[in-house]
């Protein structure tokens, strides 16, 4: 093991989650040669994946239903608590590892970033999109004491917490040391830079690997897009920034919560 690990969540009765964790792991070696995967999974597709062939440097972790408290999409969290990760890359499992991607996360390596985040889609709207998350160095560092300390909070997370988490507090603590690879949107002030490899027809990072008919919509929302998208960060996350600049609560009490952009 090199230190380089891939996370995912695999928790529900929907075949299609699994369908797609199945595909990357038989594409793994070709596209993350190396890396090894970790799976954090409910009991049923815990034994599901132990009737499948998985081959080398892939773990499942078997998780109980809000085990720590933690909901079944958050568990791939946990992954930043391990012992000896130099690189955590956090991914949905019903998204298949592209080469375009893999090219993004090798310039990363390259980089002096500690935080890698994609936002390869219109609907990616998210400060850190928490399929296509990627930390190391101090971020990685920083990430697994956010983990613990939630933990240690004992309060329960619900659908969702991960990436209101992941774009809250963490993303104020690391944005100026990241690497944002965006064609589509990008939040104030952040220097941002494409993807190093053209995209592929309609495909995007986090794409998802069997489309349904109500799906195609995210696919259509990429011919529409011809531009980048500048937003500003959206009030819960402005309120944190002021709080940190003027180190004074009474500014940010003047935030209004009416508008989703609010100022």
């Amino acid at each position: 093991m090199n230190g380089h690990v891939i996370s995912f969540a695999l928790f529900g009765s929907d075949p299609k989650y699994r369908r797609g964790m199945m595909q990357n792991i038989r594409v793994r070696d070709q596209v993350y040669p190396g890396w090894e995967m970790v799976i954090y999974c409910d009991r049923v597709n815990h034994h599901a994946l132990a009737q499948e062939p998985l081959g080398n440097n892939v773990e499942v972790v078997l998780q109980q239903e809000h085990s720590q408290g933690v909901e079944g999409m958050s568990w791939r969290l946990l992954a930043a608590l391990r012992p000896g990760v130099r690189a955590l890359l956090f991914r949905d499992s019903d998204s298949v590892f592209t080469t375009r991607e893999a090219d993004a996360v090798n310039e990363w390596l390259g980089s002096r970033y500690d935080t890698h985040i994609i936002r390869d889609h219109p609907y990616h709207q998210s400060p850190v999109m928490g399929g296509t998350l990627g930390v190391k160095g101090k971020s990685l560092a920083l990430l697994g004491a956010l983990v613990r300390d939630r933990l240690h909070a004992h309060r329960r997370s619900e659908y969702g917490d991960d990436q209101v988490f992941l774009s809250g507090s963490f993303y104020c603590k690391v944005r100026k040391n990241a690497l944002v690879h965006t064609d589509c949107v990008r939040y104030f002030p952040e220097r941002t830079q494409p993807l190093p490899a053209d995209r592929p027809g309609e495909s995007f990072v986090g794409s998802y690997a069997f489309v349904t008919p109500e799906e195609q919509e995210k696919y259509e929302a990429i011919r529409k897009s011809e531009r980048a998208v500048t937003l500003l960060p959206p009030h819960w996350q402005r309120k944190r920034i002021l709080k940190n600049i003027f180190k004074y609560y009474r500014p940010v009490r003047r935030i209004r919560h009416g508008c989703r952009w609010c100022l």
